[in-house]
């Protein structure tokens, strides 16, 4: 008998729909319910092992055996080595976009990661996690889940809960933090500890009956809300603690989508390293970003999977609420170099899939210098009277899809036509 798995590598997801649960409809969900997941690639991928079919040009090197392929309204780079970019393309094609060609306008790492996570290059800057976020209609106890990867705040600092890289988020929740001091502090028993919670529960809430001034109300109020909170991620400390290896990379996706389809999070963002975490960052054999981007699409192709079969705190399938924003802070050089790698570029791409994305679409497009092509905003479409993309238009639409007004931190108008 098959697994679900088996059917999902094999069969159109049309097909698969009706068979798996009732609910696994592309239902609409309004822009201000819309969640994020992010995937940071971490490094600067090379887009012509995938986004970028720049064939016929003496000014770019594209990977030996090579060619172009359509899946839908999707044209790719195709390689006998990367099974499961097609494959991933063959199933889901219809809720995929490509953003090709958009400028992050530095070479160096740090700054191109906050230029693509915020548009700008100053300090002081949110990212769009943080916005989104920040902006929820309701009030969540995780607003922006960070598992891994970069993380820019200011305004919007409250809304961001950064898992650590050494599980202080868990540690926090179950008290071992206080384990951990230069003086170590011993934790009480189980039971003593729920009665320390239930008395300090009593004095709130006697404090906000009492409180003489609508500061004190306000305080009180806030410090309820945050117990709230504090009993609604801490039943499952565990759930925060970072191991080692592969299972771990995918144990950071399983977080993320739990705490989005419990309503604890409207945002989450995971960082990929590649294949035995070296990284996008290839100057010599740069033949490594194929095996990263095989990998890369594995993982995407689970990611849609547990989306698919996981219901969202609508009752819809997640998959309808979660929009998964896979990107990477720079592109690599049109030519190889003399290690047979290519060095950082200014121009990349980036991919949409999941709820609202129209999908079959290609946003832009390379030129034979490998330099974006302008487009018309208004639809997205080519125009040689249009803008060349930046990445602060990227962050634009992403925050207008979440229903946030881009005017209010961006000078950079969206595109649209994405969602």
């Amino acid at each position: 008998m098959p697994s679900r798995r088996d059917l999902l590598r094999v069969l159109p997801l049309s097909v698969l729909l009706p068979l798996l649960s009732p609910r696994l409809g592309r239902a609409e969900v309004s822009p201000d319910s819309r969640k994020f997941l992010f995937l940071f690639c971490k490094g600067g991928w090379d887009p012509t092992y995938c986004f970028a079919p720049i064939y016929g040009s003496d000014s770019v090197d594209m990977e030996r055996d090579s060619e172009v392929a359509t899946i839908g309204g999707l044209r790719f780079v195709d390689h006998g080595t990367r099974p499961s970019v097609r494959s991933f393309f063959e199933r889901n094609h219809d809720r995929t976009c490509f953003v090709n060609g958009f400028e992050v306008p530095s070479i160096t790492h740090d700054r191109c990661m906050r230029l693509l996570m915020t548009g700008r290059n100053t300090d002081g800057t949110d990212d769009w996690g943080s916005i989104l976020a920040g902006n929820a209609l309701t009030d969540l106890p995780l607003p922006y889940l960070v598992m891994s990867g970069p993380s820019y705040t200011a305004e919007y600092t409250s809304s961001v809960v950064r898992v650590g890289s050494t599980s202080q988020l868990s540690q926090l929740l179950d008290g071992r933090a206080l384990t951990h001091l230069t003086t170590p502090i011993n934790l009480p028993p189980a039971g003593v500890d729920a009665k320390v919670d239930a008395l300090v529960r009593e004095r709130i809430a006697a404090w906000q009956v009492s409180s003489r001034s609508a500061r004190q109300t306000r305080v009180a109020e806030r410090y309820a809300a945050s117990l709230d909170k504090i009993d609604a991620i801490s039943g499952d400390a565990s759930r925060f603690q970072s191991v080692g290896g592969v299972d771990a990379r995918w144990g950071a996706f399983e977080t993320a989508v739990s705490s989005l389809s419990a309503g604890l999070s409207r945002c989450a963002i995971v960082e990929y390293e590649g294949l035995w975490a070296q990284t996008f960052d290839s100057h010599s054999n740069n033949s490594i970003q194929s095996a990263h981007f095989e990998e890369l699409f594995q993982f995407l192709d689970d990611l849609v999977e547990l989306l698919d079969t996981t219901t969202g705190v609508s009752g819809e399938v997640l998959s309808s609420e979660v929009t998964i924003v896979v990107l990477s802070e720079m592109g690599r050089g049109p030519k190889l170099n003399s290690w047979a790698g290519k060095d950082h570029y200014t121009v990349t791409s980036a991919m949409l899939v999941g709820g609202g994305v129209r999908g079959d679409r290609v946003i832009g497009e390379y030129d034979e210098r490998m330099l974006g092509k302008p487009v018309h905003l208004g639809t997205g479409e080519l125009d040689s009277g249009g803008t060349s993309l930046v990445a602060a238009n990227f962050g634009a639409t992403l925050l207008a899809a979440g229903d946030v007004d881009p005017a209010e931190h961006l000078d950079a108008p969206p595109i649209e036509g994405i969602f």
